[in-house]
C-alpha cells in the first residue's frame, strides 16, 4: 500500500508538470533503498547514475535531479542548465568539482518531461548521497535550487531559493562538516529567456547576474581562505543556562545576584517573553526575561501565570530590571523594536535614550536586506540548527506552559542572540556597513516612541462613513439584483450573490455565455460589456474600502486598544518574524506599516477615508511633507549642474513638463484640473525618466491614464529634450548600473545597500527612494530626541508616511512648535544634503481636510 500512495504521489507530481511544492511529506530514509524506490525499474537509460568529476573534490555540485539530455550521456549537468554553469566555472577549478544530484534517476512525468523528485524518491536516495559527501569530504557544496537545499538543511518545507541565494551556511553531513552556498537553478532563467515577453526577459537578465555573482563568490571565498564551519552539536544548545527556581526573599538575592554579575559585562544579549505582541492589549504581561552571554545567561519569571512574587516582590523585581536596563553595558535584541516597546510601556522612554542598545535584526538587516531574519533562520544559517526545534514553544500561548519551559525558551533566545551579535559584527566589519548599522538603530526609539503616543480616532465620521458605505454597498447589490438578466439566473440558481466568485463565474460565463471567461477579477470584468461587470468592480471597491478603513476602527474593531487609540506598528527593518511580529520594511530602506497600514491610506481619490483620524481637544493635527524630496535626492546624487540649479531656484521642474506634455497630449477636457495634470505628469514622465524607464514604458503607462494613443516615436523626441536638458542625471545612471553590475549591489547616500537581481528602474530607484526616506527618519529621530530632552511631547509625530511627517500640535504654542519643527526637517545634517530642503505645512481638525498654511526651505533658516 505505501509503494502505491507515493506511486499514486509521483503521477500527481507528473501532471502538475514539475511544478514546485512548498511542502514535503517527512520519511524515514534509516531503511530505505533503491529496492523501495518507484524509479527503481524505471526505463532510463543512465539508471542509478554515480556522481562524476573530481574523486577528491574542493566543490560538490548538487542538483535536483538529472534531465534528459543527463540520462543519455550518463553525466550530471551537461543540458542546457549545466551548460550554463560550466560555462561560468573558471577553468582552474574544474578538475576540483564533483557533480551530483539529490537521486540518481531522472524523475519523468506519465507524458515523459522532466519534474522535481518525489518524497520517496529523495528518501531512498539519500543513503548514497550523504555517504558519497561524507567519503569525497568537500569543502564546499553548490546547492542549485530550492530541492538541493531543502535536501541539505531539512526542513518540511522547500525554502525559498531567492532568500537564501547569496548566503553561507554550514552543514554537517553525517561526520562531515562542510559550506552550503544556495544558489539559484538555471533552469528558470533559462524559461524566462525563452519567453516572448520583454518583463521576463529582463527579469532572466537580472537574476542571470546575480547567480554569476553568486558563483564567482564561491572561488574568490575560497581563495581567500575560507574559516572553519561550525555546526553546533545539540550538547551545546543549552549549555551556560540557569534558570530561576525560588521566589520570595531567596529568588530576589538571587536575582539581584545575577543582575550584579552581568553589570559588569560590556555587552550582553536581552529578550523577554510576553502573552501578546502589543503591550497596549487588555492584561498585556511580560512573562519572563532572559539575559546573558553566548556562554551564560539566566532567566527570572515576571508575571507568568505560576509566578509567586506577592505584590512588593514584583515592584522589586521591576526596579531591579529597570536599573539593570539604565546602569550597565550594551544590551542587545533581536528585534529591538520589541523589546523597547515594552519597556517604554512598563517603564519610561529614559530606557530608550539611556540605556545602550544594539539589535541583531539590524545588522542582519544591513548585511542582507532581504526577508527571512527571524532569529530561527540566522541560527541555521551561521550555526547550522534552527533554534526553535531546541524548544518549539508555541509563541501565543507561552502563559499556558509551565514557567520552567519557559525560562528555558527565554534564554535560548538570549543565548544564541549574543553568539550571533559576534558573528554579524566581524561580518559588518568587513563589508564596510557599519556606519548603515548604527543609522538604523538610532531610528529605533523614535519609532516606537511614534507607536506608543497612538492616532486619535474621530469616531463620528467613523461611524458616519461605515453607516454610508453599508447603505452603498446594499444600493448596488440592490441594482445587481434588479438586473433582469440576474432576475432569470436567480430563476434557477435562487442563491445567487454578487459577492460569490463561483456564481458570479456561472453567471457570466454559463448563463450570458462570456467567452474565455476563467476568473471574474477586475481585468477581466473590464472586458465584459454587461452592467452587471461594472457594479461588481463598485460592489468590490466599496466593500474593500469599509473593511480596509473603516470596520477595523469602530469601537471593539481588530485596530483599536483598551485605550481608544490606534498603536500603528511601523518598521525600517525587512522581516516578518514567527515568534516576535515586526512589520516588513521594505528593502529600498522606507519604513512600512501595519496593523493597520497607515501609509496605505489614499491621498486623493476616496481621501475622504482619511477623516477616520482625528486630533485631540486642542490640538490641530499638523502635516510636514518634504516636497519634491525624491527630485531634490537626484539632484543631489547625480549633481547635474541644470537640475541643482533649479533647485536651489526654487522651479517647478514638474510643473515646466506637464505645460510641455499637457500641451501635446493631454485631452481639453482633464487640462481644466492643473493639479491632476501636474501630479500624472509628475508621477508618469518625470520621475519614471529620473528612475530609468524606457520611453516605450513611459508611453504606455501615459496613454492608459490620459485615454489616449502616445507611441514611443512620437514621445521620443521630448526625451531627447529631457536628457539633453539633464546629461548629469544620465551619466549618473549609467554609472550607477555600471557599479551595480560590478559590486553587485547599489546603496543610499546613507549606506545602506539592495543587493541583485533588480531590474535597471529598481536599481535607479532604491537609493533614489532610500536616501529620500533616511533624511525623514533623520528628522523623525532628532525631533523625538528634542521632544524628550526638552519634555514637549508635541514635537514627537504621530505618522510617519514616508516623506511626510504628522504632528498633534497644541493651538497655544501652535507657532513656536511650527518653526522649531520645520527647522528639523529643512537642516538636514547629512554632508550630501547639497541642495536645499522645502516642507510644505498644512494644518486641520482631522487628517483628511487640511489646509496649507506655511511653506519653509533651507534657506529660511
Amino acid at each position: 500500500m505505501g509503494f502505491l500512495f507515493y506511486d499514486k504521489k509521483i503521477r500527481e507530481a507528473g501532471k502538475a508538470d514539475a511544478r514546485r511544492t512548498t511542502k514535503t511529506i517527512p520519511i524515514n530514509s534509516a531503511n530505505l533503498s533503491c529496492r523501495q524506490c518507484p524509479l527503481d525499474a524505471a526505463p532510463l537509460k543512465h539508471p542509478k547514475m554515480k556522481p562524476t568529476g573530481a574523486a577528491e573534490p574542493i566543490f560538490y555540485s548538487l542538483g535536483e535531479a538529472g534531465g534528459k539530455t543527463e540520462d543519455e550521456k550518463g553525466e550530471q549537468f551537461v543540458g542546457d542548465s549545466g551548460e550554463l554553469i560550466r560555462d561560468r566555472i573558471p577553468s582552474k577549478w574544474e578538475k576540483f568539482i564533483r557533480w551530483n544530484n539529490t537521486i540518481r534517476c531522472r524523475p519523468t512525468t506519465p507524458e515523459g518531461k522532466n519534474r522535481n523528485p518525489a518524497p520517496l524518491e529523495l528518501a531512498c536516495c539519500r543513503k548514497l548521497q550523504e555517504e558519497d559527501i561524507a567519503a569525497t569530504k568537500p569543502k564546499v557544496i553548490l546547492a542549485f535550487g530550492g530541492v538541493a537545499l531543502q535536501w541539505l538543511m531539512g526542513g518540511a518545507e522547500e525554502p525559498s531559493i531567492l532568500q537564501w541565494r547569496g548566503k553561507r551556511l554550514p552543514v554537517k553531513i553525517r561526520d562531515h562538516t562542510c559550506w552550503v552556498y544556495p544558489l539559484l537553478h538555471p533552469a528558470a532563467i533559462l524559461h524566462w529567456r525563452s519567453m516572448d515577453n520583454w518583463e521576463l526577459k529582463q527579469k532572466a537578465e537580472a537574476h542571470l547576474l546575480a547567480f554569476e555573482h553568486d558563483l564567482k563568490r564561491v572561488f574568490a571565498d575560497y581563495e581567500r581562505g575560507l574559516p572553519e564551519p561550525y555546526v553546533a552539536e545539540p550538547a551545546e544548545y543549552k549549555t551556560g543556562i540557569e534558570v530561576q527556581t525560588a521566589f520570595g526573599e531567596i529568588g530576589l538575592l538571587w536575582l539581584e545576584t545575577k543582575l550584579q554579575e552581568f553589570a559588569a559585562l560590556p555587552d550582553m544579549a536581552i529578550d523577554i517573553e510576553t502573552n501578546g505582541l502589543r503591550p497596549y492589549s487588555k492584561g498585556a504581561k511580560i512573562l519572563s526575561c532572559s539575559i546573558g552571554t553566548f556562554d551564560k545567561s539566566f532567566a527570572f519569571a515576571i508575571d507568568h501565570r505560576e509566578s509567586k512574587w506577592t505584590e512588593p516582590e514584583r515592584f522589586r523585581v521591576f526596579e531591579l530590571l529597570y536599573n539593570f536596563l539604565l546602569h550597565s553595558g550594551r544590551k542587545w535584541a533581536h528585534a529591538l523594536k520589541f523589546e523597547q516597546e515594552w519597556f517604554n510601556f512598563f517603564f519610561d522612554a529614559s530606557v530608550l535614550y539611556e540605556t545602550q542598545w544594539g539589535d541583531t535584526l539590524a545588522q542582519a538587516h544591513v548585511i542582507d536586506e532581504r526577508r527571512g531574519k527571524a532569529l530561527d533562520e540566522l541560527t541555521l544559517q551561521y550555526f547550522g540548527f534552527r533554534l526553535k526545534e531546541v524548544s518549539d514553544l508555541d509563541r501565543t500561548q507561552l502563559d499556558s506552559y509551565p514557567f520552567a519551559d519557559v525560562l528555558m525558551y527565554n534564554s535560548l533566545d538570549a543565548k544564541w542572540t549574543d553568539a550571533l551579535r559576534i558573528e554579524q559584527t566581524e561580518v559588518i566589519g568587513q563589508s564596510g556597513v557599519q556606519a548603515a548599522y548604527e543609522n538604523l538603530l538610532r531610528m529605533t526609539p523614535s519609532l516606537v516612541l511614534m507607536q506608543a503616543k497612538g492616532v486619535v480616532r474621530n469616531v463620528p465620521q467613523i461611524v458616519l462613513m461605515s453607516n454610508d458605505l453599508e447603505i452603498q454597498e446594499n444600493r448596488i447589490k440592490l441594482q445587481i439584483l434588479s438586473n433582469k438578466d440576474v432576475e432569470k439566473f436567480r430563476a434557477v440558481s435562487p442563491n445567487f450573490s454578487p459577492t460569490s466568485t463561483t456564481q458570479l463565474l456561472r453567471f457570466f460565463g454559463e448563463f450570458l455565455k462570456v467567452p474565455n471567461l476563467r476568473n471574474v477579477d477586475e481585468a477581466a470584468l473590464l472586458k465584459v460589456s454587461h452592467p452587471v461587470a461594472k457594479w461588481v468592480i463598485e460592489l468590490r471597491s466599496v466593500a474593500k474600502r469599509r473593511s480596509t478603513y473603516i470596520t477595523n476602527l469602530l469601537d471593539g474593531g481588530k485596530y483599536v486598544f483598551p485605550d481608544g487609540l490606534i498603536h500603528a506598528n511601523f518598521s525600517h527593518l525587512a522581516e516578518v518574524q514567527s515568534d516576535k511580529k515586526d512589520v516588513g520594511g521594505t528593502v529600498t530602506g522606507r519604513p512600512s506599516s501595519s496593523d493597520p497600514n497607515m501609509q496605505n491610506f489614499p491621498r486623493r481619490e476616496n481621501k475622504e477615508v482619511r477623516r477616520v483620524v482625528g486630533a485631540p481637544p486642542g490640538h490641530k493635527l499638523v502635516s510636514f511633507d518634504l516636497g519634491q524630496i525624491e527630485s531634490r535626492v537626484v539632484a543631489m546624487l547625480s549633481k547635474d549642474k541644470t537640475l541643482i540649479a533649479e533647485t536651489v531656484r526654487g522651479d517647478d521642474i514638474h510643473g515646466v513638463w506637464a505645460d510641455k506634455i499637457g500641451a501635446k497630449f493631454v485631452p481639453k477636457k482633464l487640462k481644466e484640473d492643473r493639479k491632476w495634470v501636474r501630479d500624472t505628469i509628475k508621477n508618469l514622465w518625470t520621475f519614471p525618466n529620473f528612475f530609468g524607464s524606457v520611453v516605450e514604458a513611459i508611453a504606455a503607462d501615459l496613454s492608459h491614464r490620459l485615454e489616449v494613443m502616445i507611441s514611443g516615436r512620437v514621445l521620443r523626441p521630448f526625451a531627447d529634450e529631457f536628457w539633453d536638458k539633464y546629461p548629469g542625471v544620465l551619466k549618473w545612471q549609467d554609472e550607477l548600473v555600471a557599479l551595480a553590475r560590478k559590486q553587485g549591489y547599489v546603496e543610499t547616500a546613507t549606506g545602506f545597500r539592495r543587493h541583485i537581481p533588480m531590474t535597471r528602474n529598481e536599481l535607479i530607484n532604491m537609493p533614489v527612494q532610500g536616501t529620500a526616506a533616511h533624511i525623514s527618519l533623520d528628522a523623525q529621530v532628532r525631533l523625538s530626541y528634542k521632544a524628550y530632552k526638552e519634555d514637549r511631547p508635541t514635537l514627537q509625530p504621530v505618522l510617519n508616511v514616508h516623506d511626510d511627517l504628522e504632528f498633534y500640535l497644541l493651538t497655544a504654542t501652535l507657532e513656536q512648535d511650527i518653526e522649531d519643527i520645520a527647522k528639523e526637517m529643512c537642516c538636514s545634517p547629512y554632508n550630501f544634503v547639497t541642495v536645499p530642503l522645502a516642507v510644505e505645512v498644512s494644518m486641520g481638525d482631522n487628517w483628511a481636510d487640511k489646509e496649507t498654511i506655511a511653506t519653509f526651505t533651507t534657506k529660511d533658516f
